[in-house]
């Protein structure tokens, strides 16, 4: 399903994805997905927890079919206790997007993560 905007009435699709942690099926799951891709018609957004990072071959699969990680600073946003580890998480975007800056949410409440993850953003603009 993709998002409307009611203003200008044009579309976007947000696909959020957990790739598996065994190297052989997460290049399953991202050949699954390229072809999923070259399917969309409308700017497309892809994030989520890729398990993987940006240079193993999953990555370069879901590049192949036409995407770029839009926050490209390596930041690892895998935690434990507080401590980033790995770069895990993505937030891909189509050749309609420009993405102007992102990073990292660190950061507890009360002392207790939400997740064993930091989040992950990014500031993107449809090209006009």
């Amino acid at each position: 399903m993709d998002l409307q905007d009611r203003v200008t009435d044009s579309e976007i699709r947000v696909m959020n994805v957990h790739l598996q942690l065994h190297p052989l099926g997460q290049v399953k799951a991202a050949e699954f997905l390229a072809g999923r891709i070259n399917e969309v018609e409308v700017p497309l957004l892809l994030v989520g927890d890729m398990n993987c990072p940006p240079d193993w071959p999953a990555m370069r699969k879901i590049e192949g079919a036409g995407l770029r990680d839009a926050e490209t600073s390596g930041a690892l946003n895998f935690q434990v206790f507080g401590k980033g580890i790995r770069c895990l998480d993505h937030i891909f975007i189509c050749d309609s997007w420009t993405a102007s800056s992102g990073g990292v949410l660190r950061g507890a409440h009360e002392g207790v993560s939400a997740s064993d993850h930091f989040g992950l953003w990014t500031v993107c603009s449809l090209a006009p």
